[in-house]
C-alpha cells in the first residue's frame, strides 16, 4: 500500500532495527560504488585533458556521455554484487513462513555462493548494464552541460 505502510507494518513487526537492517552493507556498497563512479569519470576526463592539452569546457558533450556511461559501468561492475548481499539482507526475516535465513553479510555471501556460486551474484546484471549507459551517460552530461552554464 505504499512505503509508509510498509515503514509501519515493518516498526511494528521489527522494530527500530527493522526500519534500518542492511544499512551497513548499504554503506559500504554506496561509498565504494560511488567512489569508483566519480574517480572512473573524472580520471576520463583529466586523461582526454592532459593528451590534448585542452579545458575541461572544451571537452566534447559526447564524450562527456561516453565517459559517464564507461563510469556507469564501473559503478555496476563493483556495486552489484554487494547489491544482491543488501538486498539479501534487508528483507530477511520478514516473511514469518520462510523466517531468518542469514546470520550476517558474510554468512549471506557464503549461502548464496554454496547454492548457485558466481550467478548469485550476477543475476540481473544484464538488464541493469542494458539501462546503465543511458542514465549515467545522461547524468554527467547534464552535470557537464550545468556546470559549464554556472561557469560561464
Amino acid at each position: 500500500n505504499g512505503p509508509f505502510d510498509a515503514m509501519k507494518k515493518i516498526y511494528s513487526a521489527h522494530g527500530v532495527a527493522g526500519i534500518y537492517k542492511g544499512q551497513g552493507v548499504t554503506l559500504l556498497r554506496e561509498a565504494t560504488g560511488y567512489g569508483v563512479y566519480f574517480l572512473a569519470y573524472e580520471k576520463l576526463m583529466q586523461r582526454e585533458m592532459a593528451q590534448k592539452g585542452i579545458k575541461r569546457e572544451e571537452i566534447s558533450p559526447t564524450h562527456a556521455v561516453l565517459y559517464g556511461a564507461t563510469a556507469g559501468y564501473a559503478l555496476w561492475a563493483v556495486i552489484y554484487p554487494i547489491d544482491m548481499v543488501k538486498s539479501r539482507i534487508q528483507t530477511d526475516g520478514f516473511s514469518p513462513s520462510t523466517g531468518q535465513k542469514y546470520k550476517s553479510a558474510v554468512d549471506c555471501v557464503r549461502i548464496a555462493w554454496r547454492a548457485d556460486g558466481i550467478r548469485a551474484f550476477t543475476r540481473g546484471l544484464g538488464p541493469t548494464l542494458i539501462r546503465s549507459p543511458f542514465a549515467n551517460g545522461a547524468t554527467f552530461l547534464g552535470f557537464e552541460m550545468a556546470n559549464r552554464l554556472l561557469n560561464s
